[in-house]
This record gives structure tokens, C-alpha cells and sequence, in this order.
């Protein structure tokens, strides 16, 4: 059995804000089994587990960690939808600064990921993809936490763990994509093989990517604002 299905099955029972005693008696089992079942201490059957499925509304895939969606359904890379694939009409309802920020973020991640493409390196493409995806998570769980009511079975890490370990992860990510960009990379990881492909300046990427490069420009500008700006304010605290 995963050793996800316990935390799993705990998380679920609480999410549908049912006790231990209630849940067992609709499983069929007894309540001291379920707790056994819900701390690790004992294995179940395949027919609790699709009991359990069956009560809690998910797949077994999912109770068992298999999947993070509920259904357990599994994408490949032609289910993934494109971005923008929601239409304009997502774009009025998401409000301007939202529209303005998320373009901006979109475009430049276009050139960022056709660079890295283009470097050869597998270990760079998966370091920088790396670092993207922790900082979307680091910022999703702060939305997460908004609102207590919302489910915590989303994630495994607990709220007091998950920002540290995902900030250190993205420390050792960012230092093995410049170490791979210095030619220097760390053992198991690979080169680039095309450096002379990753030379460009604003004439070339406004070439190039007519399309993203004025979005890349104006993010570069804003980050080094939001940079700069949080200096300042550092300084004039200190005086």
C-alpha cells in the first residue's frame, strides 16, 4: 500500500467534516481498524480502498498518491492546454492588472523556454523548470492560505514546512543553472552543448520574437523596480 493512502484517507475524512466513528460505520469496519487504517499502522484491502473511493467522492489512484487530481486522470503533453486557451473573454474577467501581469509573465516565459531549448542542456531545462514551478507553488499556497476553509489534502507539505523546504529547493536549483550556464556543471548534470546559440541582444530578440520581446523588456524593467525599490526601502529603515 502507498504510504500517501493514510495521510490521504485522514485528509479526506476531514475534508468532508465527518468523525472517525461516523466514517468507519459507513466503510464497514470498526472504528479502532480505521484509525489503524488512517495512522499507517495497518494495511487495507482493495475492497476498503474501494469503498473508501466510493464514499469520498476520488479515485483510488488518488487515494493512493498515484495522481494529484481527484478523477485520476493523468495528462500527457498534448492534454495540457495552451495558455491563452480560455479565449479573450477570461481576460475581461480577470481585470486588467491581472491581464496586463499574467501576458507579461507568459510572453517572456515563451523566449525564456525557447533559449533553453536551444541551449542542448537537459539539466538546464529542468533546473530552471524547476525553480518556475516552486515559485508558482510557494505563491499558490499563499493564496491557499487565505481562506481556512480551503482544502488542506491539496498539498503534502505542511503549511510551516512548505515555504523553507520549496526556498531551499529553489537556492539549489538557481545554483545548479549557473553553474551549468558557467560550464561548470555538477556531477550528473549535463552542458550546454549549443552556447553560441544563447548570444542575442534587444536588436535580436526584437527579431526574433517580435511578438514577446516588448513583454520580456517591460518584466525585466518591473522586476528590477520591485529590486530596487525594496533596496531603498531597506535603506531608509536602517537610517
Amino acid at each position: 500500500m502507498s504510504s500517501e493512502f493514510p495521510r490521504i484517507l485522514t485528509l479526506l475524512r476531514k475534508e468532508k467534516g465527518v468523525s472517525q466513528k461516523y466514517a468507519a460505520s459507513q466503510l464497514g469496519v470498526s472504528q479502532a481498524l480505521l484509525s489503524h487504517y488512517e495512522n499507517g499502522i495497518r494495511e487495507c484491502g482493495l475492497d476498503f480502498l474501494s469503498r473508501a473511493a466510493t464514499f469520498y467522492g476520488v479515485s483510488c489512484d488518488y487515494m493512493l498518491g498515484r495522481t494529484p487530481d481527484r478523477t485520476g486522470t493523468t495528462l500527457t503533453i498534448d492534454e495540457i492546454p495552451e495558455s491563452d486557451a480560455a479565449g479573450k473573454e477570461n481576460n475581461y474577467r480577470s481585470g486588467v492588472l491581472c491581464t496586463l501581469n499574467k501576458k507579461l509573465i507568459a510572453n517572456s516565459l515563451n523566449i525564456l523556454f525557447d533559449f533553453l531549448n536551444k541551449s542542448g542542456s537537459q539539466s538546464l531545462i529542468s533546473e530552471v523548470s524547476d525553480f518556475l514551478m516552486l515559485a508558482v507553488y510557494r505563491m499558490f499556497r499563499v493564496v491557499h492560505s487565505a481562506n481556512d476553509k480551503n482544502q488542506d489534502a491539496l498539498f503534502k507539505l505542511s503549511p510551516t514546512a512548505a515555504s523553507p523546504y520549496a526556498e531551499a529547493t529553489m537556492c539549489i536549483c538557481e545554483a545548479n543553472a549557473v553553474a551549468i550556464a558557467q560550464d561548470k556543471p555538477p556531477e550528473g548534470l549535463d552542458h550546454i552543448t549549443h552556447p553560441e546559440e544563447l548570444r542575442f541582444s534587444t536588436e535580436s530578440l526584437s527579431r526574433d520574437y517580435p511578438l514577446f520581446c516588448t513583454s520580456l523588456l517591460n518584466l525585466i524593467s518591473t522586476a528590477e523596480k520591485c529590486v530596487l525599490g525594496g533596496t531603498e526601502s531597506e535603506s531608509r529603515g536602517k537610517k
